[in-house]
């Protein structure tokens, strides 16, 4: 089909945001899959432009130094990838309504380094190019657990920057973001990736969705984990979330792809992170690696 309709959707991932770019510029630099449009929750938003933009050096450049001062002007976690006692002081001050705090962490190194990465002109270009894909990025509005789900090309610069920021704010980690009358949270809550919703929206004729984790979730989670704390069962609580929201996703995206007959690939990424904040730099080069070698597998077969 030479005129096919073609889509690519990344899912959230946290810091498994290396491994996610790893299989884009797979599926696009290397085997030629330039989509006419594209959906990115969490991870994915924050891709959408500079891989519309094709800044594969400048993304790499970014994903394979990942620190938690990356993202976070104040960390909700600890160098082992979990809560901090300091983050939850923040956090029990603010419930106290001793500070204005209404997370544990705060993802104020986010919003500059979007606006390093993606400036002004840049987006601009970005919007008038026909060479550019239509970006889709989606987020939660917690007043209405209403489903946001944001074209790129059609908003203002500021409201683009907040809606990726939005896409990634997980909530009670990360302060939510206020866009115009919503209160944004992380698009992750309702949907681990906007496969699903884009193919009920437009005709797509190829479809492939990246996600961030196994195939199979077979001891996806830990068979050995005790509620020690509070903290814990918090952490826990967002990993069975993220696996339940994910399975369902691909469900329906299963579905929709047979009812209508769209050409379907779907990429995994294996468990190697420990956690959504995990920056361990070899197993962000492990996840890598396997992005490239899994997307090349997938690419390889016929649709």
């Amino acid at each position: 089909m030479a005129d096919s309709i073609k889509h690519l959707g990344l899912s959230g991932g946290g810091t498994k945001i290396h491994g996610l770019f790893a299989a884009a510029k797979e599926v696009m630099k290397n085997h030629g899959y330039y989509p006419d449009y594209y959906t990115g929750i969490s991870a994915g938003a924050i891709l959408a432009i500079p891989l519309a933009l094709r800044l594969y050096d400048e993304i790499e450049a970014i994903t394979s130094t990942l620190t938690l001062k990356t993202f976070f002007s104040k960390s909700p976690v600890n160098k082992k990838n979990k809560i901090s006692i300091w983050a939850v002081l923040r956090a029990t001050l603010g419930a106290l309504g001793i500070t204005k705090t209404n997370s544990l962490g705060e993802m104020g190194n986010l919003e500059p380094l979007l606006r390093k990465v993606i400036t002004p002109e840049r987006f601009k270009e970005y919007q008038e190019s026909k060479e550019t894909f239509i970006s889709y990025v989606g987020y939660i509005d917690a007043k209405t657990a209403g489903r946001r789900y944001v074209n790129l090309k059609e908003v203002d610069y500021e409201t683009a920057i907040k809606s990726i920021i939005a896409s990634s704010s997980i909530p009670v980690f990360t302060e939510p973001v206020h866009i115009g009358g919503d209160i944004g949270i992380d698009g992750g809550v309702r949907d681990h990736i906007g496969t699903g919703w884009i193919l009920d929206q437009i005709k797509i004729d190829k479809t492939i969705s990246i996600y961030s984790r196994p195939e199979s979730l077979e001891g996806y989670l830990d068979p050995i984990w005790k509620d020690k704390n509070f903290l814990g069962i918090l952490m826990r609580t967002m990993d069975i979330l993220l696996m339940e929201v994910s399975k369902s996703d691909e469900k329906i995206e299963d579905e929709i792809c047979s009812n209508k007959k769209i050409g379907q690939k779907k990429i995994f990424l294996p468990k190697i992170m420990d956690g959504f904040y995990d920056v361990a730099p070899e197993k962000m080069e492990l996840l890598y690696q396997a992005g490239i070698r899994n997307a090349r597998e997938v690419m390889n077969q016929p649709w």
